[in-house]
């Protein structure tokens, strides 16, 4: 599983997820952002994800990671 940031130095959260579904194509991901979802990442829109707005919970972001974990594969 991916549980990464959108913005961050160096690399954005969707290269990460470009980079790493070549060595783990079945990988999970949380992406997660302060800035609206559609603004963030409609540069990578075949990426698969899930998104989590911040601010959150450590329960909200437990939550979501469950969720992301026990959801079908794509």
């Amino acid at each position: 599983m991916i549980v990464s940031d959108v913005m961050m130095p160096g690399m954005s959260g969707p290269e990460l997820l470009t980079r790493l579904s070549a060595i783990a194509p079945d990988a999970r991901a949380v992406l997660m952002s302060g800035h609206a979802e559609s603004a963030v990442l409609s540069q990578r829109p075949t990426l698969h994800y899930s998104f989590l707005p911040k601010p959150f919970t450590p329960e909200r972001l437990a939550r979501k990671v469950r969720e992301v974990l026990d959801a079908e594969p794509e």
